[in-house]
């Protein structure tokens, strides 16, 4: 999170699987002294048994600090950031509960009148608004996945009667 020359490697720090993690700064060490997960938030560590491994980097720092999290548990970072990994950016979630949040209604089908908007929409470019029609902002719109609303402006949606022969 900050910047190498004003870390405080002084700061108070845990070991973790032969790393020295430091939760206030959310930076990770490795046991040679090389930082993990620079840039990226992801941390590769190895193992006692020198096994590679992956992990999400705020998981790693919040598991150091208060023990291993089951998997039916997801971590996310309250700023949305996630190469912010300190401790203080931590919210945690149970897999059911996270998964109940997300509207899971976007439709993978579409109707004539439906494919129509889209075109017409996206031929005119701008919204009354003045905001430019993207392909995320169509599949906001009309509530579809980004995939449909690319296969439909490509021209090979399966549902599309103008472009089918």
């Amino acid at each position: 999170m900050g910047n190498k020359d004003t870390f405080d490697l002084n700061e108070e720090y845990v070991i973790y699987k032969r790393c020295k993690v430091f939760p206030k700064a959310g930076r990770v060490f490795s046991e040679f002294g090389n930082e993990l997960g620079v840039g990226s938030d992801t941390v590769r560590y190895q193992d006692e048994n020198r096994r590679k491994h992956n992990g999400q980097k705020l998981r790693f720092v919040y598991e150091a600090v208060h023990g291993e999290l089951g998997l039916d548990t997801i971590i996310r970072p309250k700023d949305n950031n996630p190469l912010n990994a300190s401790i203080d950016n931590v919210e945690i979630h149970k897999r059911k509960e996270w998964f109940e949040k997300i509207d899971w209604s976007m439709k993978a089908v579409c109707d004539e009148a439906t494919i129509k908007s889209i075109k017409d929409d996206y031929e005119a470019g701008v919204s009354p608004d003045g905001r430019r029609y993207t392909y995320r902002f169509l599949a906001k719109k009309y509530h579809v996945s980004l995939s449909t609303i690319q296969k439909i402006l490509g021209g090979y949606y399966f549902n599309d009667k103008e472009n089918n022969t």
